[in-house]
């Protein structure tokens, strides 16, 4: 029914089949305000003046602002935008990670989201009724226009907004890795080993931002494959990693080691470790004879840093297999071998001897 409510822009008796009319704030049709349900229609000309009944209304949407001219704001990586109006125009709302089982908890109308910007980091559950009841659509996009998905427009009573990657927080024995910073992005959880590129840490190159580090392990970055250029090691959690000295979106290769104090050798046996101070990688060794890295087992090819040795035994590290280049005997433990003959990060091959006790002083017997 055309003639009950709403606002008359335009009505005139014209002839022909067609009429222009332009929302410019000038002519006919000026002041029609933007976005505004219009309906249009036309009834019969008696007398070159409209009259008679209307013949059923067509609606349309006039949008004089060009549609997607808004300035409302969006969201950032770790947020969603919901708004009021199509192509994230009117009233809005910016949501963090969470749950919001009601449009009290979301801030926002109920059943009067249009549109929805989602950020890089983050997906959006999109439901009809309260609790996330009712029809619910997953969103990990934008979208300018929610009439035409399942969920509807003017539908949204709930939301939850998850990470897009899934839950990083480690074990005691792992480290996650972040490509941004404050624990945000792209992550992945890693165990105990070495990952040497970054197709094994699973994250791309140089794009590390912060690190999470469980209370066993310690982590060492590095800024190029196979551990080279700069590294550092992490023993605790670290969210910006910009104002380290491996810096922020460098490293391409990881270490995951245990800190636990894993090697306790006993009285006849060493433990060597790959870090100094009796950390990271290690492997007991008995008596006997260790003549390749290959026999070194997690501490490897030039990559012993500290040593314990027990009190019935010495051990002779050496530089290159089967006991050539530099070696050097050890009767007790040492937390740093970079300051020893032998040096830290050189040993390729170990002997696991019994310390010779020297005989006790004679006594005659009468």
């Amino acid at each position: 029914d055309m003639e009950s409510g709403g606002t008359t822009y335009l009505d005139t008796g014209v002839g022909g089949t067609s009429y222009n009319c332009t929302f410019d704030g000038s002519g006919s049709c000026q002041n029609a305000p933007e976005n505004t349900d219009l309906y249009w229609s036309v009834r019969p000309i008696i007398n070159n003046k409209p009259a008679g009944n209307w013949a059923t209304p067509r609606r349309f949407r006039i949008d004089t602002s060009g549609g997607s001219s808004c300035n409302n704001p969006g969201p950032n990586n770790d947020q969603i935008g919901l708004y009021e109006q199509a192509n994230y125009c009117g009233n809005y709302k910016m949501l963090g990670v969470g749950e919001y089982a009601n449009p009290g908890a979301m801030g926002f109308a109920n059943d009067s989201a249009s549109s929805i910007k989602v950020g890089n980091n983050v997906k959006a559950l999109l439901c009809k009724d309260d609790n996330y009841g009712g029809d619910c659509e997953w969103f990990t996009g934008d979208d300018p226009d929610l009439s035409n998905n399942s969920i509807g427009n003017n539908q949204v009573s709930s939301v939850k907004v998850e990470s897009k990657w899934g839950n990083c927080n480690p074990g005691a024995d792992q480290i996650a890795l972040f490509v941004d910073g404050n624990y945000g992005g792209q992550c992945v959880v890693k165990g105990i080993g070495n990952y040497s590129n970054p197709g094994a840490i699973g994250l791309p190159n140089d794009s590390i931002s912060s690190v999470k580090v469980g209370s066993n392990v310690q982590a060492i970055l590095c800024r190029d494959d196979n551990y080279g250029g700069g590294c550092e090691t992490f023993i605790s959690n670290d969210s910006n990693l910009s104002d380290n000295s491996i810096g922020n979106d460098q490293v391409s290769s990881v270490k995951v080691e245990s800190i636990s104090g894993g090697c306790n050798p006993d009285a006849s046996q060493v433990a060597l470790y790959a870090n100094t101070s009796y950390v990271g990688n290690c492997v007991i060794l008995g008596v006997g004879n260790y003549p390749t890295p290959g026999s070194l087992g997690s501490v490897g090819n030039d990559n012993a840093e500290s040593i314990r040795v027990g009190s019935n035994v010495k051990a002779t590290l050496c530089e290159h297999d089967n006991y050539q280049g530099r070696c050097e005997p050890f009767t007790g433990d040492d937390i740093n071998l970079g300051d020893n003959y032998i040096g830290g990060n050189v040993v390729s091959s170990v002997k696991v001897e019994s310390r010779v006790q020297a005989p006790g002083t004679p006594v005659l017997q009468s």
